[in-house]
């Protein structure tokens, strides 16, 4: 979806802190053709944003987001969830197993019984990301 340049000025997040971070115009939209296209921010990115709105040097911003990052990996491997208010909850979901098809040769197997973390969106999230559009 093409936004006119005007309309897109920044991205907000949430800091360590609980406060929130401007991020900057460069750093979440390239422009096209005189338009806005969406990007993803990556995780060098913000931890760039993290040490530039906390006045932070990079090392230290870098192992405040890579210990977040863990301990959130870590939690959901021991099969815990997350909830961070206002964001969205982290969930395993368990799959039961079923019969399925090998897609080259039609036969049958066993595919086997399997966890996957899922991210549900929190409603202040929903509300804003629906007020920016």
């Amino acid at each position: 979806m093409a936004l006119d340049v005007a309309e897109k000025k920044s991205l907000w997040i949430i800091s360590n802190k609980s406060m929130l971070l401007h991020v900057p115009y460069r750093m979440c939209n390239i422009v096209y053709n005189g338009y806005v296209r969406e990007t993803r921010m990556n995780k060098s990115e913000l931890i760039e944003v993290i040490a530039q709105q906390e006045n932070l040097p990079h090392r230290e911003a870098s192992s405040i987001t890579n210990t977040i990052l863990e301990t959130m990996i870590d939690t959901l491997a021991s099969g815990e969830s997350i909830e961070i208010r206002g964001f969205g909850s982290f969930v395993i979901k368990e799959y039961e197993s079923y019969q399925g098809r090998n897609p080259k040769t039609g036969e049958k197997i066993e595919v086997p019984p399997k966890k996957l973390p899922f991210f549900k969106v929190g409603k202040e999230l929903k509300e804003r990301v629906n007020q920016s559009s």
